[in-house]
C-alpha cells in the first residue's frame, strides 16, 4: 500500500525508503542539495560520474553542443591520439601537407639514372667537369654528385650545376626549397643553393646557365642573375661562411652572414621559405639565420631551384646532393 499515492503529486513511499517527486522541488536562494559521497545523481536510470569539478570545468570551457557532436564523429583510439602529443604544428602547418594546395617537387634521386624531365645538368667546357648524375654504384637513400672542373678559371670551364625549370613564382606564396648536401673540400670552393632565374643548358655555354648566380669577392658581392635568392659559399670572400644573398630586377639584397661554415664531407640542409611579398627567410639545419626584407627577389618572375659549384683551384670539387624539396602554393 502506498500512502497518499492518489491525492499528491509528491510523495513518501511506505516505510520512507523512497520518495517521488510528481511535481517539483524549488531550492530558494541560499538553500543547496548536497549529495554525499558514495550517493549518485541518476538520468534515466544512469548515474553521472563525472565530478563536479568536471562539471565545472566543463560549463566555461565554452565548447558548444556541436562541439560535442563533432567529437563523437571521432574515430581514432586514444592509443592514434596520444601519438600527437607533443606536436607544437600550428594547424595552419598542418594544413600544408594538403598536396592539393601545394605543387611539390621532391627528388631523393633514388633508382640509377637521374631523372632528365624534372632536372638539366649542366656543364663547364673543361673536361674535367662531371654533370650532376646518380653513381654508377648508387649511395645509401639516393644521391647525386657533380664535380667541378679544375681549370680554376672561370665558371664557364669549372661549373657543375644542377637546374629545375621555371615552375616558381613567389606571388603564389609559401615558396620553399631545402637542399642536403656536402663538397668534399670547402678549400678554394664556391657553391649556390637557391632559386635563381638562370636556366642551364646542357650544352656547355656561358651564355645559357653556365654561371653562378652570385659570387663573391672579399666583400663585394656580384650578381649573375637578374632574380635570384639563396645561399652563397665563396673562399674568395673575407669570411669563409655561407652567406643570404639575394638580386631583385637586378638591385642586389643586402647580404647576410649566416656565420656558418661548412665541413669537408658533413651533410649540411639549407632550407629558404619565400612568402607572397617576397620575404625571404633562411634556415640551416633546422635553425633560423637571417631574412631578406621583401622583395627579395621579384615576386612575379618564374624562377627554378638551382644547385651549382665551382672550383676557386687547379683541383676538382665534389658536391654530393642527398635530396631537393621545392614548394609553393598553387
Amino acid at each position: 500500500m502506498t500512502v497518499g499515492q492518489n491525492n499528491t503529486l509528491n510523495y513518501k513511499e511506505q516505510g520512507g525508503e523512497r520518495t517521488v517527486i510528481g511535481g517539483s522541488i524549488d531550492i530558494i536562494s541560499g538553500g543547496d542539495l548536497d549529495v554525499k559521497s558514495g550517493a549518485a545523481i541518476k538520468i534515466a536510470g544512469t548515474a553521472i560520474t563525472s565530478s563536479a569539478a568536471e562539471l565545472n570545468t566543463l560549463a566555461s570551457s565554452g565548447i558548444s553542443q556541436a562541439d560535442l557532436i563533432k567529437l563523437a564523429a571521432v574515430t581514432a583510439a586514444a592509443a592514434e591520439l596520444n601519438i600527437l602529443d607533443g606536436v607544437t604544428a600550428t594547424a595552419a602547418e598542418i594544413n600544408q601537407l594538403d598536396r592539393s594546395a601545394k605543387a611539390v617537387l621532391f627528388d631523393d634521386f633514388l633508382g640509377d639514372t637521374l631523372n632528365s624531365f624534372l632536372w638539366t645538368a649542366a656543364v663547364g667546357s673543361d673536361g674535367q667537369a662531371v654533370a650532376a648524375a646518380i653513381p654508377a654504384t648508387p649511395l645509401q637513400s639516393g644521391a647525386i654528385t657533380m664535380t667541378a672542373a679544375d681549370a680554376g678559371s672561370s665558371d664557364a670551364a669549372d661549373l657543375a650545376s644542377l637546374c629545375g625549370a621555371l615552375n616558381f613564382m613567389p606571388n603564389q606564396g609559401g615558396m620553399v626549397l631545402e637542399v642536403k648536401l656536402h663538397v668534399d673540400d670547402i678549400t678554394n670552393v664556391s657553391f649556390f643553393v637557391g632559386f635563381t632565374d638562370i636556366v642551364a643548358n646542357s650544352a656547355p655555354s656561358p651564355s645559357v646557365g653556365i654561371e653562378m648566380p652570385f659570387s663573391l669577392s672579399g666583400t663585394t658581392l656580384t650578381s649573375n642573375a637578374t632574380n635570384a635568392i639563396g645561399f652563397l659559399f665563396d673562399t674568395a670572400a673575407t669570411s669563409d661562411k655561407i652567406w643570404l644573398c639575394s638580386v631583385a630586377d637586378n638591385a642586389d639584397g643586402t647580404e647576410v652572414d649566416s656565420d656558418i661554415a661548412p665541413v669537408n664531407g658533413i651533410y649540411i640542409t639549407l632550407r629558404v621559405e619565400i612568402d607572397a611579398a617576397g620575404l625571404a627567410t633562411y634556415y640551416i639545419n633546422g635553425v633560423s639565420k637571417g631574412t631578406q626584407a621583401a622583395p627579395a627577389s621579384k615576386i612575379d618572375v618564374a624562377l627554378c631551384p638551382y644547385v651549382g659549384v665551382v672550383s676557386r683551384t687547379t683541383a676538382v670539387r665534389v658536391l654530393t646532393v642527398d635530396y631537393v624539396h621545392a614548394e609553393q602554393s598553387r
